[in-house]
């Protein structure tokens, strides 16, 4: 999460995730004094209640050291150069933050925010942060996985693992959006991905997808599910065209399928934090709406969890499910304070505003047709999937007239087509009658 404000909140929520010593664990300051009708209440307001010289930044939220990671991920981490895209979000900071306690030789931070890898390289800088790898080389590439010549600079810097965290994730947005989501999400993946198999420096290659990619009812869980689609051709797929003859490629290519990330920047925890502290009631789009939470560091962990692993598909064990209302009273009354709450009406809170596009009530992390595999006994648990089939080429044709869609700023064709190789994934996932 991008602030400390959220503290009391992920210690309720996961205990497993305690701050630092010296992290404020008291209340958070009241919502600018108002009810949910906008009106005047007394009591202290956030700048009465906010503590002087309070840590911030990431990398003050937990203790952590190098013992706590277990010998086997240190052994499969140790004198590799690990490349991580999307490092500048949520995910991607907890991740560095933990692979910085790792016995790396060299750590590349990816983003297209200059903002972003400037802001998590001086949180590095700053902190002396322990590693058994003293030495360790940070470096960060402000680059854009669209474009063929960054994706070939950054294979120059010789990554043997990639982490692909990078993606753009709110899915009312993108709903409007389907060439931008399309072309970020799935295109440029698929040709990252296709770009790594080719440098034989990269020896794994693990992919961060979504629950939303399951049965997808929106543009973003499209992508996504297109992009492990993606992931399990390559993996079983024997593509002559791309490799030696007879022979699949070198790359070990996975996927980690997470819920929804706790507090990550613009999903719910801290849009309802900003309408509280406006005054504002906070919109729900239905009472029976359930999200499953993971916080950032059991998604950093799962994800790293999974470098020790064959490649494959795998989803945390780890999480919790909310209901989205619920949620809503919690933070009400968490940000009024236990008398303000007993005196006031938490429910006047909420206001139901009926589930957007793209929106569905309830997430899962498996599909129909999978089943959920093996306890692998870290965190993870990896799912089980039919066999592949053979239809790597033919993918290819279909995301060629994706790309030519997005290229000619077709809208509707673009997400007709992506529809199409969402279909074809399902339909090639049923199992044989």
């Amino acid at each position: 999460m991008s602030d400390s404000r959220f503290f009391p909140l992920m210690e309720e929520l996961f205990p497993e995730d305690t701050p630092e010593e010296g992290s404020p664990t008291t209340r958070p300051p009241t919502v600018n004094g108002r009810d949910g009708n906008g009106h005047r209440q007394n009591g202290p307001t956030g700048d009465d209640r906010r503590e002087e010289g309070r840590p911030s930044g990431a990398f003050q939220r937990r203790k952590e050291n190098l013992e706590a990671a277990p010998a086997p991920l240190q052994e499969a981490a140790r004198g590799q150069t690990v490349l991580l895209t999307g490092a500048g979000g949520t995910i991607g900071e907890a991740l560095a933050r933990r692979l910085c306690r790792l016995p790396l030789q060299r750590l590349l931070l990816l983003d297209t925010s200059e903002h972003g890898l400037v802001r998590l390289k001086d949180q590095i800088d700053r902190q002396d942060l322990p590693s058994a790898g003293p030495d360790l080389q940070v470096d960060c590439l402000l680059k854009d996985l669209r474009r063929a010549s960054d994706r070939k600079q950054s294979l120059r810097e010789n990554p043997s693992i990639v982490i692909h965290a990078a993606a753009y994730k709110h899915v009312p947005f993108l709903e409007s959006r389907p060439i931008v989501a399309a072309e970020n999400n799935l295109l440029a993946t698929v040709d990252w991905l296709r770009a790594c198999g080719h440098a034989r420096p990269v020896e794994k290659f693990v992919f961060v997808s979504t629950d939303k990619a399951i049965r997808p009812s929106s543009v973003m869980g499209e992508t996504k599910a297109g992009a492990e689609k993606a992931l399990r051709l390559f993996r079983g797929q024997i593509r002559q065209d791309e490799t030696e003859p007879g022979s699949g490629p070198r790359m070990k290519a996975t996927t980690v399928r997470l819920c929804n990330v706790f507090g990550s920047r613009g999903s719910v925890v801290p849009r309802f934090w900003r309408r509280l502290q406006e005054g504002r009631p906070l919109p729900v789009t239905h009472p029976e709406m359930k999200r499953r939470f993971i916080s950032p560091n059991g998604a950093a962990e799962a994800i790293l969890q999974a470098l020790r692993h064959e490649a494959g598909t795998y989803v945390p064990t780890a999480g919790r499910e909310l209901n989205i209302y619920q949620l809503a009273l919690r933070m009400v009354k968490w940000a009024l304070g236990d008398e303000k709450a007993e005196e006031s009406d938490p429910t006047s809170w909420i206001r139901y505003t009926g589930r957007r596009r793209g929106e569905r009530l309830h997430e899962r992390l498996l599909a129909p047709e999978e089943s959920p595999g093996t306890d692998m006994g870290d965190g993870l648990c990896r799912v089980g999937q039919r066999p592949p089939g053979r239809a790597w080429k033919e993918l290819l044709q279909r995301l060629d007239t994706l790309r030519s869609a997005c290229l000619a700023g077709e809208k509707e064709e673009a997400r007709v087509r992506l529809r199409q190789i969402v279909r074809t994934a399902a339909e090639s996932e049923k199992p044989a009658a």
